[in-house]
């Protein structure tokens, strides 16, 4: 095999011994020089590259797209939580509906207002309490069919979002620790009535929580707002839209979303430390210091802490409570 290969690397390239150029050979008389086996080598790394070239060129293209897909959904997902990115063009195309409103300009209006409602729906789905109450409404489903597994599967998930929301203030209170408790020890010991209540109590918790009750309003506001488009009642509009802000100009100064930046700088923009310079002459010296010996001394060798005393001194790690599956 290795001969084979070199074989095909020097074709046209051969020189003799002195540097002269030897007259370059053609692919066949190079191939009369191989044995038997060689010659059979090659013809199956031909009939490999054959058989690969397009499949290998094409794998590599789709990894290539896959790599930047994944790099696209990255960038996606990094800067401030969904509820501030889906708030951000919902603030944007609420002041343009007022614009057009105030402009009296009828389809405009109409459907800047249904561009809205699908914005607002949007921001009312990434709500902590709306995501832990449609988690328990699966959850009370699965209870239905005694599908212990999957609803302990769902309220692990609405606990994580009870518990690790970075909007605390949105979260329904009390809701973690009923689920963490109560819940997962009903699902544990297989009793699925007794579950599926507690279950119903965190979902009536969640869904009269206040920034529910706060999107009813938004709702009923831009819904007025499109009924009175309709009838060309542009002061009803105009004042249906001002509720409407108002509403969110308070979600947003929950979120507190003018501290978040749209675009922040990734870490890899910051220029690196300057080394400081050192003279030729400091250098000179720096080198006969280090040329001097050293008095040899004796150097104690600390003893190796052991694992124990390294999580003493550290401190227990910081772990929250954890779903574990239940046992039927």
């Amino acid at each position: 095999m290795c001969c084979a290969a070199a074989t095909v690397f020097v074709i046209g390239c051969q020189v003799t011994p002195n540097g002269a150029q030897l007259t370059p050979t053609t692919p066949d008389a190079d191939e009369e020089m191989l044995t038997e086996r060689e010659r059979q080598e090659l013809a199956e790394i031909r009939e490999m590259l054959t058989h690969l070239g397009p499949n290998v060129s094409s794998d590599l293209r789709a990894l290539k797209d896959m790599l930047e897909r994944q790099q696209q959904q990255l960038e996606a997902k990094a800067g401030p939580p969904d509820l501030v990115k889906d708030l951000w063009p919902t603030q944007r195309v609420l002041n343009e509906t007022i614009q057009t409103a105030q402009q009296k300009k009828g389809d405009e209006t109409l459907a800047s207002i249904d561009r809205l409602q699908k914005l607002v729906a949007t921001v009312e789905a990434g709500l902590p309490a709306r995501e832990i109450m449609v988690r328990c409404e699966r959850a009370l489903a699965y209870l239905a069919q005694d599908a212990l597994d999957r609803a302990y599967a769902e309220l692990g998930l609405a606990y994580d979002t009870a518990d690790r929301s970075p909007f605390p203030r949105l979260v329904p209170s009390g809701v973690a620790s009923l689920i963490q408790t109560s819940a997962r020890n009903q699902i544990a010991a297989g009793r699925a009535q007794e579950a599926a209540s507690v279950v119903d109590t965190v979902r009536r918790n969640a869904s009269q929580h206040d920034s529910l009750a706060k999107f009813n309003r938004i709702n009923a506001g831009l819904e007025g707002a499109r009924t009175a488009g309709h009838r060309e009642a542009w002061s009803v509009v105009e004042a249906e839209l001002y509720e409407v802000h108002n509403q969110i100009t308070a979600l947003a100064e929950t979120l507190r979303i003018d501290q978040w930046e749209i675009a922040p700088r990734p870490d890899d923009d910051e220029e690196p430390a300057e080394l400081p310079e050192v003279d030729d002459q400091d250098a000179a010296e720096s080198d006969d210091v280090d040329a001097s010996p050293e008095p040899e001394t004796e150097t104690e060798v600390e003893p190796e802490a052991d694992e124990d005393d390294d999580e003493i001194a550290d401190g227990p790690a910081e772990a929250g409570p954890r779903f574990r599956r239940p046992v039927r």
